[in-house]
């Protein structure tokens, strides 16, 4: 089959581990033609970077046709608005089998709609990734930029719609609210990861450990993504600090802005427990999973989870709705600095059988978040 992704809005980059990269690799697997239309947007070390117009294919064989909003006002306006002028006639070209819209934002909805209406054949899909941790967060956002504009949007698309993904519990919500989208049209579709084999792990494992002198009895933690003052890292490596047992380590992987690095790096500098290894690509970062026992995230949600669980991590997280939805008793849920402090201490005193709780990680992973189970949803 022919698949479309449309991530108008979405910045893809060649290397990540985010769901469109994933998505569209696995249907190569599947023996499916891929192409992928994006913004000119991407990311390099942690930041992201324009770029110019492309139409390219990769190594592994997807298409990638990069084009830039088309300018209005400002940059401001044009990102908001985002419209990729002459969608209709890429679309066209392409005569996909199916088409897998990502977010539900953005004009190119309006062109989408136009070329659906004209052929019904195809199989349409649309996810949301907003929820109003991430979107809609002031009244003019919520009341003017989402009820007015991206709905009407949006209602271009909906006669068309198969279904509408969500990839977290609280996209129902937002769903509902800005779009009036009824649950029974909803279905969750959770961010997932590639299932590797014990092998691979192994090879993984004992390479990273190796490079960063980590022991094999040590017991690693792992923290990762955009170093801003919400992934609360700060407080993690200060609570880690008062803890001085010589078997646990943390990995940190991620970029940090420079309003934190002073902070940041002084802290990491005086613990050599703490291995920072900066900004890693997809690939990296699979490696240093497979290389940590517990994955730990005491702040604002991050991708990185679910490719933990798919690489058998034990994971301890903030409570948000949408882990304590997904995820339900299988992690630690840490919301306090005194939690994080417990949860060190029974690690590090054997209080806690880790590798059992590796293993649910792994279980729930390979029946829920496996890319290869989910890719197929849009076959049938």
């Amino acid at each position: 089959m022919n698949i479309l992704h449309i991530c108008i809005t979405g910045h893809f980059t060649e290397g990540m581990t985010y769901q469109e990269n994933m998505l569209a690799d696995q249907h190569i697997l599947d023996g499916h033609q891929v192409t992928i239309i994006t913004d000119s947007y991407k990311y390099k070390d942690g930041k992201l970077f324009y770029c110019n117009d492309e139409d390219i294919v990769t190594n592994s064989g997807i298409r990638i046709i990069r084009r830039r909003y088309h300018k209005y006002f400002n940059s401001f306006f044009s990102d908001k608005i985002a419209r990729i002028d002459g969608l209709y006639n890429i679309i066209a070209r392409i005569k996909p089998d199916i088409i897998m819209y990502h977010s539900v934002f953005g004009q190119a909805m309006v062109p989408t709609a136009e070329y659906l209406k004209k052929h019904p054949d195809v199989s349409f899909y649309i996810d949301c990734h907003e929820s109003f941790n991430n979107s809609g967060r002031n009244f003019i956002s919520r009341n003017i930029e989402y009820r007015i504009i991206q709905k009407h949007y949006f209602d271009k698309l909906r006669p068309y719609v198969k279904r509408v993904f969500a990839i977290a519990y609280d996209c129902y919500d937002f769903l509902n609210r800005m779009y009036g989208i009824p649950n029974s049209m909803i279905e969750d579709f959770p961010l997932g990861g590639t299932i590797i084999s014990l092998n691979e792990k192994k090879n993984r494992r004992d390479k990273v450990r190796k490079d960063l002198n980590i022991g094999e009895d040590d017991i690693v933690f792992m923290h990762s993504g955009k170093l801003v003052p919400e992934k609360r890292t700060k407080e993690l490596l200060n609570v880690f600090s008062m803890n001085k047992y010589k078997n646990i380590k943390i990995i940190i992987v991620g970029s940090i802005p420079e309003a934190q690095k002073n902070d940041l790096l002084e802290l990491i500098s005086k613990d050599d427990r703490v291995c920072y290894v900066g900004w890693k690509n997809g690939d990296d970062l699979l490696s240093y999973l497979c290389a940590s026992d517990i994955y730990i995230q005491p702040g604002t949600e991050s991708a990185t989870l679910q490719n933990a669980l798919c690489a058998g991590c034990a994971v301890a997280v903030y409570p948000y709705n949408d882990y304590k939805y997904l995820l339900g008793n299988i992690c630690k849920y840490i919301e306090t600095s005194n939690d994080i402090f417990e949860l060190f201490n029974k690690v590090a005193n054997g209080n806690i059988d880790i590798k059992m709780w590796k293993n649910k990680s792994l279980l729930f992973a390979s029946e829920n978040l496996d890319y290869k189970k989910l890719a197929t949803r849009l076959y049938s």
